[in-house]
């Protein structure tokens, strides 16, 4: 009885040591802090979804990449929903519309998403929420106690220069309890995403053989 009983006792102090590392781990977590263009994304995404951008319940990430292609080319690469998976590599598996494809206002798709730990690969269908042709869409969401809206914004930046920002706000008590655990792998998959677009309009407006 008396093992049994520091068993327990050992469990117990295991159970509270991990319960207040995650606490701790959550609240002095680090708010957003990308660039001006990515802030300003991150409020109009939470906007768009009623929630804070920041708080230990919600979680924002956010990259920015600049394309050496006009804004057009990059709208139109972004636009090639089925492309996804080789335009963004390590986040999406892969990508198809639902319904009418192209980017408008109540457009349905379906992309699956190399999550990681502790998610996984997840299926998730979209809605576009708002869409203004050549310079931003996004689509937001509520589900399993989880608001979210992910926003891609284009802007010209000068002559053939297109910025392009890609964040995601992503609010509830599921998002604040593995936001210490996902942050800094999406932050860096979200990246990536926009790299991969930039570059991916810079090589279908480059001319041939170069």
């Amino acid at each position: 009885m008396r093992t049994l009983r520091r068993v327990s006792v050992a469990l117990s102090l295991v159970v509270v040591t991990i319960a207040a590392s995650w606490t701790a781990m959550a609240l002095l977590r680090t708010p957003f802090s990308g660039t001006e263009a990515e802030r300003a994304a991150v409020r109009d995404a939470a906007a768009a979804i009623g929630v804070p951008a920041e708080g230990w319940k919600t979680l924002a990430v956010g990259a920015t990449a600049v394309a050496a292609a006009p804004r057009e080319a990059v709208w139109a690469t972004f636009s090639r929903l089925p492309d996804w998976p080789r335009v963004t590599p390590g986040l999406v598996v892969s990508a198809r519309w639902l319904a009418e494809p192209g980017f408008a206002a109540g457009a349905r798709f379906e992309q699956t998403l190399a999550l990681g730990f502790p998610l996984g690969t997840v299926v998730s269908r979209e809605v576009v929420t708002q869409v203004v042709p050549g310079r931003q869409a996004l689509w937001c969401k509520d589900e399993a106690g989880v608001a979210s809206c992910h926003l891609w914004r284009f802007d010209d930046v000068g002559p053939g220069r297109t910025r392009i920002v890609n964040v995601e706000v992503l609010h509830g008590e599921p998002i604040g309890a593995v936001a210490p655990f996902v942050t800094s792998r999406w932050s860096r998959a979200f990246q990536d995403a926009a790299s991969g677009l930039a570059e991916a309009a810079e090589r279908a407006g480059a001319p041939p053989g170069r």
